[in-house]
């Protein structure tokens, strides 16, 4: 008779841990993967940027123009190449690319709500430095003298260009 009875509940002991085992992995890999997402949501904007500051290193302008989605036989209807030359250039107040370095951004400033300052302040543990703004990410390159510049790198077809704020501006709340 205690043969017949030492086997009860063995089965449902086990797909109790089979299931407390796969929620448990799944719940892991949701945490895990949102908090990638958040942390790397700006790593395409943070690469344009160093390529846009390797290729005035190299003295390269078209390059660095063209990141601006501007080309010599389409150029950009406001920033025309020696518009771009004047202030990138090598006679330009940003000559000294060099010395330039792209600057973390306050996460408080970077956009509305805990979740999305927290999830700033997770990209910025991983090295990530720009505000995400919805459609672009807001980088900072702070020159040689303290004088700092804000570019705009926009999601939609990955164009640089001069950042219309120096971080991103707060979403109104529905009551105000």
């Amino acid at each position: 008779m205690s043969d017949f009875l030492s086997g009860y509940g063995v089965e449902e002991e086990k797909r109790e841990r089979l299931v407390r085992w796969i929620v448990l992995t799944l719940v892991i890999v949701a945490v895990a993967g949102g908090s990638l997402y958040l942390a790397l949501r700006t790593h395409p904007a943070r690469r344009q940027v160093n390529q846009f500051l390797a290729a005035l290193q190299r003295g390269d302008y078209q390059a660095a123009y063209r990141m601006w989605g501007c080309t010599e036989t389409n150029p950009c209807r406001d920033y025309s190449f020696e518009k771009f030359m004047e202030d990138w250039g090598p006679k330009s107040a940003h000559a000294n690319v060099r010395a330039a370095r792209i600057v973390n951004i306050n996460p408080r400033t970077c956009g509305p709500g805990v979740m999305y300052t927290l999830g700033t302040i997770a990209a910025h543990l991983l090295g990530e430095r720009g505000c995400d703004c919805g459609t672009g990410v807001i980088h900072r390159i702070e020159f040689p003298g303290g004088e700092e510049v804000s570019l705009w790198y926009e999601r939609k077809d990955g164009t640089l260009g001069f950042a219309p704020w120096p971080a991103c501006l707060p979403q109104p709340k529905a009551w105000q």
